[in-house]
């Protein structure tokens, strides 16, 4: 097992999340023995079944579609870990990253989280919610939030 810092990357596609990966790759996972983890936390396909009308699918028709869902995710993980100069591990949980990043951490070794913002302003935020205000208020390992890159 690795001896030197274990960090956790939130992935979600997004610029935000871009940023954070570069912040963490090239600041934070950078010694011998550190490590990155790339995280994505992919939505359960249970909270889309009054949107999209799941509910006329079987449970295991869910499973294969859920399956499916992850393996792209991790190909595109794969993808963004290629030219890593540090040992790395793609993790992909169904669930809201509110809820299955704090779980994660409690139960393995993290040494600190990495995400990024989707920059909302304060109104969005009281409706949207912030994913990174509700892990600093829930992870129990320091939370890094890299901010979005100045609009030119």
């Amino acid at each position: 097992m690795a001896s030197g810092k274990r960090v956790l990357c939130a992935i979600d596609g997004s610029e935000g999340s871009e940023q954070a990966f570069r912040f963490a790759a090239e600041k934070l996972a950078t010694g011998p023995g550190d490590s990155l983890i790339l995280f994505q936390a992919v939505t359960a396909l249970d909270e889309y079944d009054d949107v999209v009308g799941l509910h006329i699918l079987t449970e295991q028709q869910r499973d294969i579609m859920q399956s499916r869902l992850n393996s792209e995710r991790i190909e595109s993980l794969e993808k963004l870990r290629e030219g890593l100069k540090v040992d790395s591990e793609i993790v992909v949980i169904p669930g809201d990253p509110r809820t299955v990043i704090p779980e994660y951490v409690a139960s393995h070794p993290v040494d600190v989280v990495v995400v990024g913002t989707r920059g909302l302003n304060k109104l969005q935020t009281i409706f949207m919610g912030s994913v990174s205000s509700h892990l600093v208020q829930n992870c129990t390992v320091p939370v890094v939030i890299v901010p979005p890159r100045p609009k030119k």
